[in-house]
């Protein structure tokens, strides 16, 4: 009896010197594949792996799941090495999307070890960098920004990041306006760093950013992200309210921080309402309040609404496989089984996005129809339906299909009979090259040279049944009035349509914000040279829109009239920040 227990125990320890090994194989340096400045060292410590972040020396052991998988509970950090032909690990996914290749040529970078005296001087070095980049900002143009890297970038961040910080320094202009100075937040004296925070003079938001200095005190690493964050005077009253976004909304034109239309109402008064920037930079055309803009994903409400009102028509069922009602050339019969209606809705379906790059090389005159997108559209899921949430513009596409099947009338038919039509919604459309109205505004994308790129010709300009048609934001006013008043869907409709299934802010084709018991629905759109976002409150009856060609120039601005709102109602409101 005791001679198996003697071989099963050899066996063990043979297992376990064979996983030293192969651990001892994956010691080494390993560069981000797409940011190249950034290493990770591994190691081997206590039968664990030790992760080593060099762009801070933050230290994550990791145990072991299997012979390729590596875990940290507290983190919920997961890596997995690849182990090719030869036996060798040169290769490792973190989180489940950054991918790591081994660098044998990289030295490891050891950690500072300064004194006092020398952290000291250390911060000193880094709030003089900090402020000087927020002067920068404040007194933003693409000179200044050149100038600021020729004093302060090293030679390695200058060949290789430059392109990476123009961009970011760009937005942060653009998406806060003016900061005022920063403040640090934590010091790293061993990665020669500091967090920062400055907060934005015109809007809720803040401007987090982080450097890291060589040792010849030059900026060596940059980082930086811009959060919503509520800090300025809040308003009493609507009047108040109105007052501020007056004042905002000026600055913001001055600045050309700003282009398109914003709209504030509360039931059946409109508030405030304004129109800046121009619609066609190349004609000197001016946006006002009926030019129509490209909204992006604001159409899956309209897509979502379609496919209730058929749904209380007793044409499509919630729960139906979407195989019930699409062709095999969209997708095949046993992919289409597992889907159902609710899941496309939800975006629990496993089906990603059918942008690409062959769809971004396509002109925009070739998507007249639905059935353009149709090979776009790839027959994979990237999880079992209903088993998570990932947002999926195939998802939504196919629903227009659906609408189209079930109805026999073509998608933008339909919405216009039955949606646009009974919401007054008289300036609502998809257009496609050739047939643009004069008075649709162009989308305006930003380069690093400080000027503008419009998207005339892009794939994103064309409208479908998961995004990309035109409005105006009194059309999307009057759409967020008819459907809460229970015109277009019964109030049970509204009701699954406004329900958070997956918990993941999301309902059926409506972005959820607030509490239960103060909601907010709608949607935001954001594509090159596009921005959007609607907010619908149904207890209180405002309705926000604003609609920017500008890229991301809607969002804060949308925030912070959300953030009045907040405090004249004095309702729970989730922050609405969407990251892009």
């Amino acid at each position: 009896m005791a001679f198996p227990t003697m071989i099963k125990c050899d066996a063990s320890i043979a297992q376990a010197d064979e996983r030293q090994t192969e651990m001892q194989k994956m010691i080494g340096c390993f560069r981000h594949s797409q940011l190249k400045e950034l290493y990770i060292q591994i190691n081997v410590k206590d039968n664990k792996l030790l992760l080593t972040q060099e762009w801070d020396f933050k230290e994550i052991p990791l145990s072991q799941k299997s012979a390729l998988e590596f875990f940290n509970n507290n983190l919920n950090f997961l890596l997995v090495f690849d182990k090719n032909d030869r036996g060798e690990f040169n290769q490792f996914t973190a989180l489940g999307k950054d991918i790591w290749m081994r660098d044998p040529s990289h030295i490891p970078e050891k950690p500072r070890d300064p004194n006092e005296a020398e952290e000291k001087q250390l911060q000193y070095l880094l709030d003089g960098m900090a402020a000087r980049l927020i002067n920068t900002i404040n007194n933003y143009s693409v000179e200044k920004v050149d100038d600021f890297l020729k004093e302060n970038g090293s030679n390695s961040f200058q060949q290789s990041l430059t392109a990476d910080f123009k961009n970011r320094i760009q937005m942060a202009h653009r998406l806060t306006g003016e900061l005022y100075s920063s403040e640090i937040r934590d010091l790293n004296p061993k990665a020669g760093s500091a967090n920062y925070q400055a907060k934005g003079k015109l809007l809720d938001n803040t401007w987090e950013f982080n450097l890291r200095l060589d040792t010849a005190n030059k900026l060596k690493l940059f980082n930086s992200r811009v959060i919503a964050d509520k800090h300025l005077p809040a308003p009493k009253n609507e009047e108040e309210l109105v007052v501020a976004l007056k004042k905002l909304i000026s600055i913001l034109q001055k600045k050309d921080l700003f282009s398109g239309t914003v709209l504030l109402a509360k039931g059946e008064r409109i508030l405030f309402q304004e129109a800046c920037g121009y619609a066609v930079k190349e004609s000197q055309i001016k946006n006002n309040l009926h030019t129509q803009i490209n909204i992006g994903s604001m159409n899956k409400m309209f897509t979502a609404t379609g496919i209730m009102q058929l749904v209380e028509k007793g044409k499509i069922g919630l729960n139906d496989p979407i195989s019930n009602y699409l062709d095999t050339d969209w997708l095949s019969k046993k992919t289409g089984d597992k889907i159902t209606i609710h899941h496309l809705l939800t975006h629990t379906s496993g089906l990603g996005d059918f942008f690409s790059e062959d769809f971004d090389r396509a002109k925009t005159a070739q998507f007249a129809t639905l059935n353009a997108y149709k090979p776009f559209i790839k027959d994979t899921l990237a999880f079992e339906p209903g088993a998570k949430w990932q947002y999926s513009n195939t998802g939504m596409l196919l629903l227009g299909v659906v609408i189209e099947k079930v109805s026999g009338m073509d998608y933008f038919d339909y919405c216009k009979t039955y949606i646009y039509t009974p919401s007054q919604m008289v300036a609502t459309n998809a257009y496609y090259d050739g047939k643009r109205p004069s008075n649709v505004a162009l989308g305006y994308i930003f380069k690093p040279d400080g000027g503008y790129e419009n998207n005339a010709t892009s794939s994103y300009a064309r409208g479908s049944s998961a995004g990309g048609g035109h409005s105006t934001v009194s059309d999307l006013y009057n759409f967020s009035h008819v459907l809460t008043s229970g015109k277009l869907v019964s109030d049970v409709s509204l009701k699954k349509m406004f329900t958070d299934y997956a918990k993941n802010g999301y309902g059926y084709g409506f972005q959820l914000w607030g509490s239960m018991e103060n909601p907010i629905v709608g949607h935001s759109g954001g594509a090159p040279g596009v921005s959007a976002i609607e907010y619908i409150l149904p207890n209180s009856g405002y309705t926000v829109v604003v609609l920017s060609n500008y890229d991301m120039g809607s969002y804060y601005l949308g925030e912070f009239i959300l953030n009045g709102l907040k405090s004249i109602t004095q309702t729970d409101i989730r922050s609405s920040h969407l990251e892009q």
